[in-house]
């Protein structure tokens, strides 16, 4: 697993090293995405991805990441064994 997230680390400081950015400022300002419920018939749900902001939008499309317009609501429960910074 730790190799996986140094994996990770690797590809998103090569895609912003153009930027200018850390890693750790890039994940912050990825931060500022969201999402909107959006109660369909039927009781269908379904989050709508927020329009990103300036930066936000620069950092995916450095990665070469379009994020889809809406998400399926999910009720999955996610377990962690510690917490999450």
């Amino acid at each position: 697993m730790i190799m996986l997230a140094y994996r990770i680390w690797q590809e998103l400081e090569a895609g912003w090293k153009e930027l200018n950015l850390t890693v750790k400022e890039g994940l912050e300002h990825l931060k500022s995405l969201g999402t909107v419920k959006i109660k369909l018939p039927g009781g269908k749900e379904l989050l709508r991805i927020t329009q990103p902001n300036e930066i936000c939008s620069e950092l995916l499309e450095a990665l070469q990441i379009k994020l889809p317009d809406t998400l399926e609501k999910n009720q999955s429960i996610v377990h962690v064994k510690g917490k999450i910074n």
